[in-house]
């Protein structure tokens, strides 16, 4: 019930696929009382278990795969709703069985914001071209207009790429799907992007002898280790050294002792609780942007992978063959490693700035009317700045997926193209920032952005993240998943069974408040049936289907819930690995 803190014991009374009434049950009263109580309806005793109300999923994708595959999955993980895009690379839409319900979101460009709706539910728009097949937005004035007109909400993705590192990152992003795999890119196995500041480049330049010693690693193991925990290097000190840049301007450049002791006071007292504890979330990210871990990594694997250097002295009568190298100095130019098969370098080159630089334009176009929910981020930075925004306008939210509160760049091995995901997968400091994010209601719901990329197309054989099509498999995993997740930290019954209830709002109450479903979202009387009947208890390895064995990143991972039953406005649509396929197309948001 999401208006309660914890699970309640009841019993829930369906006719004709509607929840009749909820009638809640005293602790002490036995199931066999309760079923003797109300004999005249046909009760199911499921007192063993939890009931929870479906999922609904606010942003999957069907690229090759079936229908039938994809809804099935999404249902064996607990989800009824799926709000489906249109598709990227794969246009074989063949028709095929529903075994949950399905809705659609029209993808909103300049040329077709005039046009009609098409049955949708939501509007789409991209700031920028994601692949070959969907176009931009650029006139986002006219779309808010629109959408308060016709009173659809809008998603939007944010993301303003810089072209030269988008290009790094994915450079075959505007081919077509079937030329990714064998096609060579050019010139893009040299640098990472990120590794230049704007308006340098490394091509074209002319080369120059260094004026002082060149280390042949720029950042030794040690050193990159200094920057994997910002938050404990930045201490009392260094704020109060960056606060006292400005004073000392302010004072004619005195930094007397006083000064540095009245801020160092001042900055402790705010750590004690002279501040609120979104104050302290501000500073953390704050802390965290200064992180360049995933840039270290990346420069230090540069050189690593460059080849060796050694030197040998010449004597007086030799010349140098060229003024450009000093004599003697040898370089091994055939690389140990290609830096495009690290995810390090695409990360590196899929900055938070991208999304932030988005989300602040979006955000100084809305008015307090349109509805306008953010998706395809990853940053904490970024989602901060919508959280900060929505103090004083209420009809913004955002997402986060799944995956992105189970992986981190921990999790991401060499060659893994499985995880080559748009938003990408951040830091494991970012990770724990989204979590902080997410409990301090920032965050407002959570989706799976499920897509299903052919293994073919995903560089599993050169493990080529540059050559690897965007997307993660994760239909019918993210509920254990954040679940899972969880259950790390916290080990108190009484929190896990108030975050039974939270996830409820991330996963179901919260989406279709977002869509503007009126009759799904939370176990409450005149809604659709539409259930989970599962274990949170119970731990098991992730059941994914045959078809995404090969793409999954959850393939053997331990995850806590066992879903036992779903149910779709009433009619059980899986039990215990049987389904039944009663899904529909749904067309119009009271449906």
């Amino acid at each position: 019930m999401t208006d309660s803190s914890y699970p309640v014991y009841g019993i829930i009374l369906i006719q004709k696929g509607i929840i009749q009434d909820i009638i809640l049950l005293e602790s002490s009263l036995s199931i066999s009382q309760a079923m003797s109580k109300f004999s005249q309806w046909h009760i199911i005793d499921y007192s063993d278990y939890y009931i929870s109300p479906g999922l609904i999923d606010l942003n999957c994708r069907k690229e090759w795969e079936s229908y039938s595959t994809m809804t099935k999955a999404a249902l064996s993980g607990g989800t009824t709703f799926i709000l489906e895009e249109p598709n990227f690379y794969n246009f074989s839409d063949g028709q095929s069985e529903l075994y949950c319900d399905v809705g659609s979101v029209k993808i909103v460009t300049d040329n077709n914001i005039d046009s009609s709706d098409d049955n949708c539910l939501a509007y789409k728009a991209y700031l920028f071209q994601p692949c070959a097949n969907i176009q931009i937005l650029s006139n986002v004035d006219m779309l808010f207009q629109v959408a308060d007109k016709k009173k659809m909400p809008v998603f939007i993705d944010p993301n303003l790429p810089d072209p030269r590192m988008l290009f790094m990152a994915s450079p075959l992003r505007l081919e077509k799907a079937e030329d990714h795999k064998d096609k060579e890119v050019v010139n893009a196995g040299k640098a990472f992007a990120a590794a230049f500041a704007d308006g340098e480049s490394d091509e074209g330049s002319e080369e120059k002898e260094p004026s002082e010693a060149i280390r042949t690693v720029s950042l030794l193991e040690d050193e990159i280790e200094t920057f994997k925990s910002p938050r404990d290097r930045i201490s009392l000190e260094n704020i109060a050294f960056l606060r006292l840049s400005d004073i000392s301007k302010r004072s004619g450049g005195i930094e007397e002792p006083a000064v540095i002791e009245e801020v160092k006071t001042d900055i402790k007292n705010k750590r004690k609780g002279s501040h609120t504890i979104y104050d302290d979330l501000d500073m953390r990210i704050k802390e965290n942007q200064k992180n360049i871990e995933v840039l270290c990594m990346a420069e230090a694997n540069t050189y690593l992978g460059s080849g060796s250097t050694s030197f040998s002295g010449c004597s007086e009568r030799e010349k140098p063959a060229s003024r450009r190298r000093p004599p003697g100095l040898s370089i091994n130019t055939a690389p140990k490693s290609t830096f495009t098969m690290d995810y390090t370098f695409f990360l590196a080159n899929c900055p938070e700035s991208w999304e932030l630089q988005g989300i602040q334009m979006v955000l100084q176009k809305i008015n307090s009317k349109t509805h306008v929910h953010f998706q395809n981020i990853s940053s904490a930075v970024g989602i901060n700045a919508i959280r900060q925004r929505s103090e004083t306008h209420k009809n913004i939210s955002c997402e986060i997926p799944a995956p992105h509160l189970f992986f981190n760049t921990q999790s991401i091995g060499k060659t893994d193209t499985r995880f080559k995901s748009f938003p990408p997968f951040r830091s494991a400091s970012n990770f724990n920032l989204l979590w902080d994010l997410l409990k301090m209601r920032a965050i407002t719901s959570i989706s799976s952005q499920h897509v299903l990329i052919e293994p073919r197309h995903k560089a599993l054989d050169t493990g080529s993240f540059q050559n690897a099509l965007n997307g993660v498999c994760s239909a019918g995993l993210g509920l254990q998943a954040v679940w899972s997740t969880i259950n790390i930290p916290i080990t108190k019954t009484e929190q896990l069974e108030h975050y039974l209830v939270r996830i409820s709002k991330w996963f179901s109450l919260h989406p279709a408040k977002i869509l503007g479903l009126n009759n799904r979202g939370s176990i409450s009387k005149g809604k659709y049936a539409d259930f989970i009947v599962w274990n949170p208890y119970c731990r098991a390895e992730a059941e994914v289907c045959p078809e995404y064995q090969k793409v999954c990143p959850f393939v053997g991972k331990e995850l806590f819930g066992r879903i036992e039953k779903v149910y779709v406005r009433g009619n059980l649509a899986y039990d215990s690995g049987q389904f039944n396929c009663c899904g529909m197309r749904v067309i119009d948001k009271n449906s």
